[in-house]
Formats: structure tokens, C-alpha cells, sequence
């Protein structure tokens, strides 16, 4: 501690006011001396009216004295402002202590009275109404996320109708890639191979639509119950048909059709261009498999209207050949699923020129069923070969279908559809039974003759009457017959008031076994006989085959032939009578260029045959192709 110092004197006597007395020696302090400051030095006395000094807030220490010989360390140091820190009570400890364990962090209570009344919803949901219950009360699909144990898994494939298939007539499906598939509020797109996977709440009906581009879409009505798995097909099969429940849990349906196309255009007159009103437009499947079929081709019609402007909606894709006005050649033409095909026709309006078409049928393919009639003792032929007769002329119609030559009858059609380039020797046979007459030009066989021996050669071979059915008849060598028309009797052989005939074709009414009615029969008769086996090729060249006879039969055939495919009943392509204006009438002394050989035409193999050409409409002349 300080020492005690002596009391200060008076303070209102200056120590060096020589008029106060001095003050006493001052004791002595062991060791040092006082500072010669001290006692210390009072400031003047301020007046009474002077105003304080300023004082700061906070007060401060008195000012001791400083002894001479103490450390500067030792010396009075300010008081220190910060707080004080007491010393710890126990040192720190040699390793940190563990990291204590994390508080366990609860759900907001919100959220976990929404779970507790969820599970509870369910629970009360499957015992009263089931699933279904639930999914009325919340959205399926939030049920299916966050409670899984109540979804289905819905998988399966998607197939769809084949393009290149279907515009070659034929039905196939292929897997379909990025097909839609939408059940309720969930939905999927199929892969690269068709497949697709959803899942959907249980115990519930869906409405699904399957739906793709270019395709039609289809609906089907599932419902998975309470199974874990359920599986859709659509397809390979179909595309008609609906869907069946094939298992419990599983469904399957046909596959997607392809959705069909547009053909629109107009139609004008060949004179001035003037719009065509009224005009029927007709399109025909022109696919491979239509083309090999007997049964007629799908069609299609739409009217113009006075714009002479058409329409021909939801047409399915593949190749068509259409007509107009009733008249020309077929135009060829393709549509494309979804897609619009514009076809402009120029038709004649009126006073045409060439063969119109008379709203009756045409035979679409040639199926030849040939009767050799010639009793015993009758030859075929003047030199009694009737072996090479028949040789020959079933040659000729094994060799004609699907040639060129042939081929000028594809441009002729009916309202089912255009003739095909299909020509086949159905049948053959040589019958010896007599004739009801002689033949002879006294006594002809008459055209009844003729009716019934086809009648019963065809009922005991049981050759069919189809679309395209010919019977040929073919009498021995210079057998003379006679045949009643609308124009009168024509004969074989010359009368006075006409040359006579060397083959005629017609049909004859027939009864099959329906009952529906009767039916008709085309048939063709070949004159075999003197008067008919010349030809002009005849005067400055040779016969193919050496074979004058069968050669000019062979003509005769072709000729009837093209006209029975053109017009069987009289209803078809003719220019303005079907007596004598038919395709084969129109160039019957035409023969073209005669060959070495004396043929004017190749046909199949490589075989060559002299006959006339024919009528065509869109060449407007005479033909071979």
C-alpha cells in the first residue's frame, strides 16, 4: 500500500506567498526523494461565475504521484475498459470432446396428421367401397405415387397395319413405335418394338385410347381389379374386329388401321374446257392381290358437282384406277394414309368418237372351258388330224393372258371394276356323243344344239359359271349351223340376204342351286368349215403352223374372244350397235405386219399366231398392245 502522507496546509495560502509562514520541513522518505512537482501545482482559482469545465462521463482515476526507482512496468496503468474474464476453473482438456448426437427431426404435425388420416382413409376405403372408393376421393394417380402397393401395372404392345402390305392388297401388322396410350389421367408412348407400361390405381374401370399418327385410334375398356399386373395387346390380328377379354387379366384387341386418304380433282370437257357436272367418278383397288382375284375390287364413287369439282373422302391407301363420265381408258393413281390426291379428268361431252360404254357388264378375267364336239366318224380337220387341232387351239389359249395383246381389254370396265389382264384355259374335252342333226346345210345344227351341249358337257365335268366363264364350242369340219338373232337367222354358211358367220358369241340364262334365279352363261361357237378357213395373210404368205385350218379357227376364236371379255350381254363397249361395232368389228380384215412365219403377233413361250387386231379406245385405232 501507499504510505500516509502529512495533511496538505491550507490551501487558501500559496506556499510561496512570502506573507504566510513556511511550511515545515518535510519528513524524509527512505530511499527517494519527493518529485520536485509535488506537492503538486493547484490551478488558479476560477470565479465564482465561471461556468464548470466540461466533465466527462466517465471518471477517472486520481492522479498519484510517481516515485523516482519503480519500474516503468510496475507504474500505474489505466484501468481497462473491457469486461473482465474470469479465469477458467479447469484447464482444457487433453482431446475434444465427442460431437454430440443430432436431435431427431420429427414431420411437421401437418404432415404427419395428413399420413395418419391417409392410411386411415385406406384402411376404411378397402373394407367399405375398395379402391375405388379412394380414387373418388383423391386423384388416382396422387394414390398410385405415393402409396404403390395400390397400383396396377398395365404393359402390353401396340401394332399397327403394314403401308407397303396394304398397297399390295394385303393385311400385316407390325410393331407400332410412338403410339399413344391413354388411360384416364395416366398415359404412356410406346417403344421402338410397340411396348408400352403404366400404372393405374386398382379396382377401377379405364377407358383407354390407343392413337398414333397416320392410324386410327381405338378405345378399349379394361379393368384390372385388384390384380398387381394386367396386359393390352393391339394387335397383330385385325384391323376389323373388337376387342375380347382373353384372361382374366389380360385383353386383346386388333390392331390400328391405317387411316385413309383423299382423292379430289375435277372434271372439264375435252372441247372449250367447260366443268362437267353431274359427272360420276369411280376409283377401283388396283392392288396385286385385287388384280389376282376373282371377286370384284373395292370401289369408290363421288359425283362433280356444277363446278364439276369431286371428292373422294377416306379412301385407303394403296393404287387405284379411276374413271370419269362414264367413258375412257382408266387413269392410274396411288393415295397416301392422311394425305390429299388431286386427279383431273378430260373427258368428251358429247358426240365422242371411238366405243362408249353402255352401263352393261364386262367379263373381268377369261377362264376358257373348250368342248371339241365330234361324234365318231367326225374329223376336226379336212385331213382327219383332229389331235393337232386341239393341240393348237388350247395352245393359244394357254399363251394369250398376260400379254400386251391381251392386255388392250384392261382399258374397257364395268361399275365393278376394269377388265384384268387374266386369260386360263379352265377346261378341256372332246365329246363323240351324235349330233341331234346332220350338219349338213339342209339340215344345220341350230343354236339350241349348241345351248344344251354346252349345258350338259358343263354339268358332267362340273365346270362353275363365275365371273369370266367362256364355253367354247367347237364342231367337227365343215358341220353347218344356224342361229336365230334379233336381226334374224344367220348360218354358217351364205344366205341370200347376208354372208353368214364365222364364229358369234352369246350367253344363255342358267339355274344354279341358290334358287336365287337365273344366271347367264357366256358362250362362243366357232364356225369349222370351208367358207371360214382363209385368211388374207393367206395370199402371200405361209399359216404358222402350217395349219390353215386351226390357223383361221385360232382368228376367229381371238376375235370373239376380245368381244365376249368386252361385251358378253350386249351392255358393254360398243360404237353404235353391238352387231357390228364391237372392239374385234372395228378391225376384223386389220392385220398388220405379217412375218416371215406368216404370224402378226408373239404371244406367251414364244408362240406365234396369225389374227387380227383389235379395237383400242385409247390408242383410237387398231391394235396389238
Amino acid at each position: 500500500m501507499y504510505p500516509n502522507y502529512p495533511e496538505h496546509p491550507d490551501q487558501s495560502q500559496h506556499p510561496n506567498d512570502p506573507a504566510q509562514p513556511s511550511s515545515p520541513a518535510q519528513p524524509g522518505y527512505p530511499g527517494a526523494q519527493y518529485p520536485p512537482q509535488y506537492p503538486p501545482q493547484y490551478p488558479p482559482q476560477r470565479p465564482a461565475s465561471a461556468p464548470p469545465e466540461y466533465q466527462p462521463q466517465q471518471p477517472t482515476m486520481p492522479r498519484l504521484p510517481t516515485y523516482p526507482g519503480i519500474p516503468d512496468q510496475l507504474r500505474y496503468q489505466p484501468y481497462p475498459t473491457q469486461s473482465y474474464a474470469p479465469p477458467p476453473l479447469y484447464p482444457p482438456p487433453l482431446y475434444p470432446p465427442p460431437t454430440p448426437p443430432r436431435p431427431r427431426r420429427r414431420a411437421p404435425l401437418v404432415v404427419r396428421l395428413g399420413l395418419s388420416l391417409l392410411v386411415a382413409l385406406l384402411i376404411a376405403g378397402v373394407a367399405l367401397g375398395g379402391l375405388g372408393a379412394l380414387g373418388a376421393a383423391f386423384a388416382p394417380q396422387t394414390l398410385v405415387h405415393y402409396l404403390p402397393i395400390t397400383a396396377t401395372s398395365v404393359t402390353g404392345t401396340v401394332y399397327g397395319e403394314n403401308l407397303a402390305q396394304r398397297e399390295a392388297g394385303r393385311f400385316a401388322a407390325a410393331p407400332l413405335a410412338g403410339a399413344t396410350v391413354a388411360c384416364g389421367p395416366a398415359s404412356a408412348t410406346t417403344s421402338a418394338s410397340g411396348q408400352f407400361a403404366l400404372s393405374l390405381l386398382r379396382d377401377r374401370a379405364y377407358t383407354c385410347l390407343i392413337s398414333a399418327p397416320k392410324y386410327t385410334s381405338r378405345s378399349v375398356h379394361i379393368m384390372p381389379g385388384m390384380s398387381r399386373a394386367y396386359h393390352v395387346t393391339i394387335g397383330p390380328g385385325g384391323p376389323t374386329g373388337s376387342c375380347a377379354q382373353a384372361t382374366v387379366t389380360a385383353m386383346a384387341c386388333p390392331a390400328l388401321a391405317l387411316i385413309g386418304g383423299v382423292v379430289s380433282g375435277q372434271v372439264t370437257a375435252i372441247r372449250g374446257a367447260k366443268p362437267i357436272a353431274n359427272s360420276q367418278v369411280i376409283c377401283w383397288d388396283n392392288s396385286p392381290t385385287a388384280q389376282a382375284s376373282d371377286s370384284p375390287p373395292a370401289r369408290f364413287i363421288a359425283n362433280t358437282d356444277v363446278q364439276g369439282r369431286y371428292a373422294l373422302t377416306n379412301t385407303p391407301a394403296g393404287p387405284y384406277l379411276c374413271v370419269a363420265n362414264q367413258q375412257g381408258a382408266p387413269q392410274a393413281m396411288r393415295v397416301a394414309p392422311g394425305e390429299t390426291t388431286t386427279l383431273n379428268f378430260s373427258e368428251c361431252a358429247t358426240h365422242c368418237s371411238g366405243v362408249t360404254y353402255h352401263s352393261g357388264p364386262v367379263l373381268h378375267s377369261f377362264k376358257a372351258y373348250v368342248i371339241f364336239w365330234a361324234p365318231h366318224g367326225v374329223s376336226l380337220e379336212p385331213n382327219g388330224d383332229s389331235a393337232r387341232f386341239q393341240t393348237l387351239v388350247k395352245q393359244y389359249l394357254s399363251d394369250v393372258g398376260g400379254t400386251s395383246f391381251f392386255g388392250i381389254l384392261t382399258q374397257y370396265w364395268d361399275l365393278h371394276g376394269p377388265v384384268r389382264n387374266v386369260s386360263t384355259l379352265a377346261g378341256a374335252t372332246l365329246d363323240t356323243r351324235p349330233y341331234p342333226h346332220a350338219g349338213t346345210r339342209a339340215d344345220p345344227l341350230t343354236d339350241g344344239d349348241v345351248i344344251d351341249e354346252i349345258s350338259q358337257v358343263r354339268q358332267a365335268k362340273g365346270w362353275a359359271v363365275t365371273d369370266g366363264s367362256v364355253f367354247i364350242l367347237v364342231a367337227g369340219y365343215n358341220v353347218q349351223e344356224c342361229a336365230k338373232f334379233t336381226d334374224g337367222t344367220v348360218c354358217s354358211y351364205p344366205l341370200p340376204n347376208n354372208y353368214g358367220f364365222c364364229a358369234y358369241h352369246s350367253f344363255t340364262p342358267y339355274y344354279d342351286n341358290s334358287g336365287s334365279g337365273p344366271d347367264f352363261a357366256p358362250y362362243i361357237y366357232l364356225a369349222n368349215n370351208y367358207d371360214c378357213d382363209y385368211l388374207p395373210s393367206f395370199n402371200y404368205g405361209p399359216a404358222p403352223y402350217g395349219d390353215q385350218t386351226a390357223d383361221a379357227v385360232i382368228n376367229s376364236l381371238s376375235h370373239e374372244q376380245f368381244e365376249s371379255v368386252s361385251d358378253p350381254e350386249s351392255g358393254g363397249w360398243y360404237d353404235h350397235s353391238p352387231s357390228d361395232g364391237e372392239i374385234a368389228d372395228k378391225c376384223a380384215t386389220t392385220f398388220g405386219t405379217t412375218a416371215g412365219d406368216g404370224s402378226t403377233v408373239t404371244l406367251a413361250h414364244g408362240h406365234r399366231y396369225v389374227v387380227q387386231e383389235e379395237y383400242s379406245d385409247r390408242r383410237g385405232g387398231c391394235s396389238y398392245h
